[in-house]
Protein backbone atom coordinates (compact mmCIF):
# COMPACT_ATOMS: atom_id res chain seq x y z
CA UNK A 1 0.00 0.00 0.00
CA UNK A 2 1.42 3.66 -0.68
CA UNK A 3 -0.03 6.99 0.93
CA UNK A 4 1.18 10.64 0.85
CA UNK A 5 3.29 11.65 3.57
CA UNK A 6 1.93 15.31 2.84
CA UNK A 7 0.87 16.70 -0.56
CA UNK A 8 4.02 16.94 -2.83
CA UNK A 9 2.66 18.67 -5.67
CA UNK A 10 2.37 22.05 -4.16
CA UNK A 11 5.74 22.45 -3.33
CA UNK A 12 6.87 22.38 -7.11
CA UNK A 13 7.03 25.41 -9.38
CA UNK A 14 5.65 26.23 -12.62
CA UNK A 15 8.14 24.94 -15.43
CA UNK A 16 9.64 21.81 -12.71
CA UNK A 17 9.73 18.32 -14.04
CA UNK A 18 10.17 15.49 -11.53
CA UNK A 19 10.70 12.06 -12.25
CA UNK A 20 8.36 9.31 -10.54
CA UNK A 21 9.85 6.42 -9.62
CA UNK A 22 7.38 3.83 -9.63
CA UNK A 23 7.11 -0.35 -9.84
CA UNK A 24 4.93 -1.23 -12.67
CA UNK A 25 3.62 -3.95 -10.44
CA UNK A 26 2.64 -3.98 -6.96
CA UNK A 27 2.30 0.01 -6.54
CA UNK A 28 -0.70 2.09 -6.59
CA UNK A 29 0.76 5.33 -7.88
CA UNK A 30 -2.77 6.58 -8.71
CA UNK A 31 -2.68 9.02 -5.31
CA UNK A 32 0.84 11.20 -6.06
CA UNK A 33 -0.19 11.25 -9.93
CA UNK A 34 -3.08 12.78 -9.15
CA UNK A 35 -1.20 14.98 -6.02
CA UNK A 36 0.79 15.96 -9.00
CA UNK A 37 -1.78 17.40 -10.95
CA UNK A 38 -4.13 18.57 -8.90
CA UNK A 39 -1.90 20.59 -7.28
CA UNK A 40 -2.94 24.50 -7.63
CA UNK A 41 -7.02 24.40 -7.12
CA UNK A 42 -6.71 27.81 -7.02
CA UNK A 43 -6.48 28.14 -10.95
CA UNK A 44 -7.89 26.35 -13.75
CA UNK A 45 -5.95 23.02 -15.07
CA UNK A 46 -5.69 21.98 -18.35
CA UNK A 47 -3.89 18.40 -18.31
CA UNK A 48 -1.99 16.68 -21.33
CA UNK A 49 -1.81 13.09 -20.33
CA UNK A 50 0.89 10.83 -22.35
CA UNK A 51 -0.38 6.97 -21.80
CA UNK A 52 2.22 4.47 -22.88
CA UNK A 53 1.22 1.64 -19.99
CA UNK A 54 -2.23 2.27 -19.70
CA UNK A 55 -5.39 3.07 -22.21
CA UNK A 56 -7.10 6.89 -22.06
CA UNK A 57 -10.51 4.71 -20.13
CA UNK A 58 -7.85 3.95 -17.37
CA UNK A 59 -6.67 7.63 -17.40
CA UNK A 60 -9.92 8.64 -16.81
CA UNK A 61 -10.97 6.29 -14.33
CA UNK A 62 -7.86 7.02 -12.36
CA UNK A 63 -8.35 11.01 -12.72
CA UNK A 64 -12.43 9.86 -11.28
CA UNK A 65 -11.71 7.69 -8.66
CA UNK A 66 -8.72 9.81 -7.15
CA UNK A 67 -9.55 13.77 -8.02
CA UNK A 68 -12.38 15.57 -6.39
CA UNK A 69 -11.56 18.26 -9.12
CA UNK A 70 -11.63 17.85 -12.64
CA UNK A 71 -9.62 19.94 -15.30
CA UNK A 72 -10.77 22.83 -17.53
CA UNK A 73 -9.57 21.09 -20.74
CA UNK A 74 -7.72 17.38 -21.33
CA UNK A 75 -5.80 15.89 -23.78
CA UNK A 76 -4.82 12.03 -23.68
CA UNK A 77 -2.20 11.04 -26.28
CA UNK A 78 -1.97 6.93 -26.32
CA UNK A 79 0.96 5.60 -27.45
CA UNK A 80 -0.56 2.33 -28.86
CA UNK A 81 1.63 -0.35 -28.15
CA UNK A 82 -0.68 -3.25 -28.83
CA UNK A 83 -2.72 -3.96 -31.99
CA UNK A 84 -6.35 -3.90 -30.59
CA UNK A 85 -5.96 -1.45 -27.66
CA UNK A 86 -8.04 0.90 -26.33
CA UNK A 87 -6.63 3.21 -28.64
CA UNK A 88 -8.43 2.03 -31.29
CA UNK A 89 -11.42 3.02 -30.40
CA UNK A 90 -10.69 6.55 -28.80
CA UNK A 91 -14.46 8.19 -29.34
CA UNK A 92 -15.43 5.63 -26.53
CA UNK A 93 -13.16 7.08 -23.95
CA UNK A 94 -13.43 11.05 -24.90
CA UNK A 95 -16.70 11.21 -24.12
CA UNK A 96 -16.16 9.96 -20.66
CA UNK A 97 -13.96 12.55 -19.62
CA UNK A 98 -15.00 14.95 -17.12
CA UNK A 99 -13.87 17.81 -18.57
CA UNK A 100 -15.61 20.80 -20.62
CA UNK A 101 -13.14 20.59 -23.46
CA UNK A 102 -11.21 17.51 -24.02
CA UNK A 103 -9.32 15.32 -26.70
CA UNK A 104 -7.95 11.47 -27.37
CA UNK A 105 -4.98 11.19 -30.14
CA UNK A 106 -2.97 8.01 -31.02
CA UNK A 107 0.21 7.92 -32.35
CA UNK A 108 0.45 4.02 -33.48
CA UNK A 109 4.65 3.50 -33.72
CA UNK A 110 5.67 3.87 -30.00
CA UNK A 111 9.87 4.37 -31.63
CA UNK A 112 8.45 7.20 -33.88
CA UNK A 113 9.94 10.11 -31.17
CA UNK A 114 9.55 12.46 -33.74
CA UNK A 115 5.67 12.13 -34.36
CA UNK A 116 5.43 11.57 -30.82
CA UNK A 117 6.79 15.10 -29.90
CA UNK A 118 4.94 16.65 -32.28
CA UNK A 119 1.76 15.54 -31.29
CA UNK A 120 2.79 16.19 -27.48
CA UNK A 121 3.76 19.82 -29.38
CA UNK A 122 0.60 20.52 -30.99
CA UNK A 123 -1.75 19.72 -27.88
CA UNK A 124 0.39 21.71 -25.42
CA UNK A 125 -0.30 24.82 -28.12
CA UNK A 126 -4.04 23.60 -27.80
CA UNK A 127 -3.89 23.46 -24.39
CA UNK A 128 -2.34 26.77 -23.96
CA UNK A 129 -4.15 28.81 -26.44
CA UNK A 130 -7.30 29.14 -24.61
CA UNK A 131 -6.80 30.68 -21.71
CA UNK A 132 -3.71 31.93 -20.81
CA UNK A 133 -4.78 31.87 -17.13
CA UNK A 134 -5.15 27.90 -17.09
CA UNK A 135 -2.33 25.98 -14.85
CA UNK A 136 -0.65 23.32 -17.54
CA UNK A 137 -0.31 19.64 -16.05
CA UNK A 138 1.23 17.00 -17.67
CA UNK A 139 1.62 13.44 -17.03
CA UNK A 140 3.96 11.01 -18.82
CA UNK A 141 3.18 7.09 -17.88
CA UNK A 142 5.54 5.83 -18.34
CA UNK A 143 9.03 5.95 -20.06
CA UNK A 144 9.85 2.72 -19.37
CA UNK A 145 8.19 0.74 -21.89
CA UNK A 146 9.64 3.25 -24.60
CA UNK A 147 12.93 1.71 -24.13
CA UNK A 148 11.69 -1.98 -25.57
CA UNK A 149 11.47 0.43 -28.69
CA UNK A 150 14.16 3.14 -28.51
CA UNK A 151 17.83 3.35 -27.15
CA UNK A 152 18.39 4.75 -24.29
CA UNK A 153 20.26 7.59 -25.72
CA UNK A 154 17.26 8.15 -28.11
CA UNK A 155 14.66 8.56 -25.04
CA UNK A 156 17.49 10.71 -23.57
CA UNK A 157 17.32 13.35 -25.93
CA UNK A 158 13.78 12.98 -26.43
CA UNK A 159 12.72 13.83 -22.37
CA UNK A 160 15.16 16.11 -22.70
CA UNK A 161 13.60 18.13 -25.14
CA UNK A 162 10.18 17.53 -23.52
CA UNK A 163 11.53 18.74 -20.27
CA UNK A 164 12.71 21.74 -21.82
CA UNK A 165 9.41 22.33 -23.68
CA UNK A 166 7.45 21.61 -20.61
CA UNK A 167 9.08 24.43 -18.37
CA UNK A 168 9.00 26.54 -21.40
CA UNK A 169 5.26 26.81 -20.93
CA UNK A 170 5.34 27.03 -17.03
CA UNK A 171 3.96 23.15 -16.79
CA UNK A 172 3.99 21.68 -13.74
CA UNK A 173 4.89 17.74 -15.18
CA UNK A 174 5.87 14.70 -14.29
CA UNK A 175 7.15 11.26 -15.95
CA UNK A 176 7.00 7.77 -14.24
CA UNK A 177 9.81 5.37 -14.54
CA UNK A 178 9.78 1.44 -13.23
CA UNK A 179 12.92 1.47 -11.10
CA UNK A 180 12.89 -2.25 -11.52
CA UNK A 181 12.79 -2.76 -15.14
CA UNK A 182 16.22 -0.90 -15.68
CA UNK A 183 19.97 -0.95 -14.12
CA UNK A 184 20.96 1.87 -11.66
CA UNK A 185 23.01 3.60 -14.64
CA UNK A 186 19.90 4.23 -16.68
CA UNK A 187 17.70 5.72 -14.02
CA UNK A 188 20.52 7.27 -13.18
CA UNK A 189 20.93 8.86 -16.64
CA UNK A 190 17.83 10.19 -16.40
CA UNK A 191 17.29 11.87 -13.02
CA UNK A 192 19.41 14.34 -14.45
CA UNK A 193 17.09 15.60 -16.33
CA UNK A 194 14.56 16.68 -13.59
CA UNK A 195 14.16 19.12 -10.77
CA UNK A 196 13.73 16.65 -8.66
CA UNK A 197 12.46 12.61 -8.10
CA UNK A 198 9.54 11.34 -6.41
CA UNK A 199 9.48 8.06 -4.81
CA UNK A 200 8.32 5.41 -2.18
CA UNK A 201 10.09 5.52 1.63
CA UNK A 202 8.73 3.30 4.42
CA UNK A 203 5.57 2.77 1.81
CA UNK A 204 5.10 6.95 1.96
CA UNK A 205 5.85 9.17 -1.04
CA UNK A 206 8.73 11.74 -0.81
CA UNK A 207 9.75 13.98 -3.05
CA UNK A 208 13.71 14.92 -3.13
CA UNK A 209 14.77 17.82 -5.18
CA UNK A 210 18.30 18.74 -6.83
Amino acid sequence: MSTLSAPIGGSLSPGENVLVLDPEFGVDESPICMDLVTADRSVEQAMLSVTVTESPGDRVRQWQQHADTTPAAATVLDVDTSMGSAASNPTADEHRIPCESASVRTVSDPSNLTKLGIEITSALDELTAAEEDRRLVVCFRSLSPLLQYVSREELFKFVHLLADEFARTGAIAHFHMDPTAHDEQTVATFLHLFDGVVERDDGAWELRTR
